[in-house]
């Protein structure tokens, strides 16, 4: 298919359906755009669209959500500016997306950049650098963040600055092998970061995660909030908050190596990892 959208702007001055819409197809550019006005989605890219590129554009509105991507390989964001106020980015069953260099401003949102999966595709290998995510008041839901990533393997989140009042600065979700590292988070209104699975579902939903050289300030309830999670790496992390519990490790966590960055941790860590009838303690030390 190929072609571009370049150096548009699009103005909505009553409410309509979407300001730019990729239906489909392949090797699509859209660069240095702008989009504005009550859409109910600024920028809706969908449906099997291979190898699109977002980038350098300036996004706002959108009554139910800034940027919407579904189903795409090899999609890459890179160098927007999204200024929001319900859902700022979400991207669905997108394996190997780049989401890079990006800063998002949002006043009362849902969630900042939210990574999940849909239908049979997942997140794996997925890369969240070096974005600046900011919360101008108090925004987020329960099990979301500055930052949500969810349902994948070898995901990268790396390098991103979240600030301001999130309920959590960054919610992780079902990861496996992946490296969550060199990230900022200060001034959330709950975790700093938090695993967020719902472990009435499944027992042990992180495995082989690396959470390492994050540095987490001035949360409020938690700094680190570990779930369900067996045999993964916590190392180097600065944690710094206005609570008490710099670390947290539930009862269904077992066979964590926490290199400790933390000063209050809490490890109530009672789970049989490999269904030998037999707890596998986490292991705190320097």
């Amino acid at each position: 298919m190929g072609g571009s959208i370049a150096r548009n702007s699009v103005v909505a001055t009553d409410s309509g359906s979407r300001g730019i819409l990729v239906d489909a197809g392949s090797g699509v550019d859209v660069a240095d755009d702008s989009v504005r006005g009550p859409w109910n989605v600024a920028v809706l890219v969908k449906d099997a669209a291979d190898s699109i590129t977002v980038e350098r554009g300036n996004f706002s509105g959108g009554s139910f959500a800034t940027i919407r991507l579904v189903d795409l390989t090899h999609f890459r964001f890179l160098g927007n500016t999204v200024t929001c106020s319900a859902i700022c980015f979400e991207m669905f069953g997108s394996p190997g997306a780049h989401v890079t260099g990006n800063r998002v401003v949002a006043t009362g949102a849902i969630t900042g950049i939210d990574v999940e999966p849909h239908n049979e595709l997942v997140t794996d290998g997925a890369t969240v650098d070096g974005n600046v995510i900011q919360a101008l008041s108090p925004s987020g839901i329960a099990g979301e963040g500055g930052i949500h990533v969810s349902t994948g393997t070898g995901l990268t989140v790396t390098n991103n600055t979240v600030t301001g009042p999130w309920v959590n600065s960054m919610a992780l979700t079902f990861l496996a092998g992946s490296r969550i590292q060199g990230n900022t988070l200060v001034g959330s209104a709950g975790a700093g970061i938090a695993f967020t699975t719902d472990t009435a579902t499944q027992p042990i939903t992180f495995t082989g995660d690396t959470v390492q050289s994050n540095v987490v300030t001035a949360w409020s309830t938690t700094g680190v909030s570990i779930q369900a999670a067996c045999r993964n790496l916590l190392a180097g992390n600065v944690v710094e908050g206005k609570g008490v519990v710099d670390l947290l490790l539930a009862p269904t966590t077992g066979a964590n190596r926490v290199v400790a960055g933390a000063r209050g941790i809490v490890n109530q860590g009672a789970q049989d990892c490999d269904g030998d009838g037999i707890v596998d303690p986490n292991v705190i030390g320097r």
